[in-house]
């Protein structure tokens, strides 16, 4: 599937009819356009689409791709995020929301900068991505071309760390009973779940009733 050329005149009757595309429902093309990214050959279906100017009629912010799509997970939010520079607007596609919630979050370039400062530690780095990213998290580095914070991400996640309120050894009962103030409990629950992915060692109940009282004392 796709792994063939266009002999000339092909080629240029695709890029002088190309505009009847516009006369196809966004549905149709998406599905199209999924089959080209999720087949054996997406690089070669994707150089095709750009080389005749049909991608424009698919989505008008389309670009060569970041990476080989064909090195990135199977998946269609992830390969889409590929055909993108920045977080795009995607209700001309008529995608499920779910696909283009995933699709703008790996988009989301200032939010991966975010994760790679975090600390100066990048194993934290990657609990904090994984909490941003959620299971994209290792999608969104291999996209930027980051084999090493990709791996790293898979290694953390692995070890299934602390990176949501959930995950923490406490709770807000836990900490009214310790008798914080009412109004700091939930930016003192953000606090401790930060300090807990910069070292996973602080997610003991104990440690965390300790740095809660700590920060509720700074705050009176």
């Amino acid at each position: 599937v796709l792994n063939f050329d266009l002999d000339r005149d092909t080629k240029n009757a695709a890029i002088a009819l190309g505009n009847r595309l516009s006369d196809i429902s966004a549905e149709r093309k998406t599905v199209e356009f999924q089959k080209i990214l999720l087949s054996p050959h997406p690089d070669r279906g994707m150089e095709l689409l750009l080389e005749t100017n049909i991608a424009k009629y698919i989505h008008p912010d389309i670009i060569s791709p970041k990476t080989l799509i064909s090195a990135l997970p199977k998946s269609f939010s992830t390969r889409l995020a590929a055909v993108f520079d920045n977080i795009p607007d995607l209700s001309c596609m008529k995608l499920s929301n779910e696909i283009a919630k995933e699709t703008r979050l790996l988009c989301d370039g200032k939010l991966y900068e975010k994760c790679l400062i975090f600390t100066d530690d990048i194993c934290a780095n990657a609990r904090f991505a994984l909490s941003k990213y959620g299971k994209l998290a290792h999608d969104a580095a291999l996209l930027r071309n980051d084999e090493k914070f990709a791996l790293v991400i898979k290694n953390e996640s692995e070890k299934s760390p602390a990176i949501a309120l959930k995950d923490l050894k406490i709770s807000g009962n836990d900490l009214i009973a310790a008798n914080i103030t009412p109004k700091l409990i939930g930016s003192i629950m953000q606090d401790l779940l930060i300090s807990v992915m910069k070292d996973p060692s602080l997610n003991e109940k104990e440690t965390l009733l300790g740095l809660a009282k700590v920060e509720n004392k700074k705050e009176k």
